[in-house]
């Protein structure tokens, strides 16, 4: 697969979790051929959402659905977390 088709994957996806592992997924593509960071071709603060409220605090919080968040994890990669772990 080439970037463009982590970049139109990451645009398509239908659900959260596809979301999660689209991002993953263009975001190893790109670290492992050094083509810089994934928002250099993919407007990370503008991604689709699926349903749910808007979480209070959204720092780093790039997505979310009604049980689930797409946030940046401690060591900068995208994670796919349950609002209960966050909120906690």
């Amino acid at each position: 697969m080439d970037l463009q088709n982590y970049i139109d994957n990451v645009k398509s996806v239908t659900s959260l979790a596809a979301l999660g592992d689209a991002v993953k997924g263009a975001e190893s593509y790109i670290q492992l051929n050094n083509l810089g960071d994934l928002d250099d071709y993919v407007e990370m603060s503008n991604l689709q959402t699926f349903g749910g409220a808007q979480p209070r605090d959204n720092n780093e919080v790039w997505s979310w659905d009604a049980e689930d968040l797409v946030m940046v994890g401690p060591d900068g990669s995208f994670v796919l977390v349950s609002r209960e772990w966050a909120a906690a």
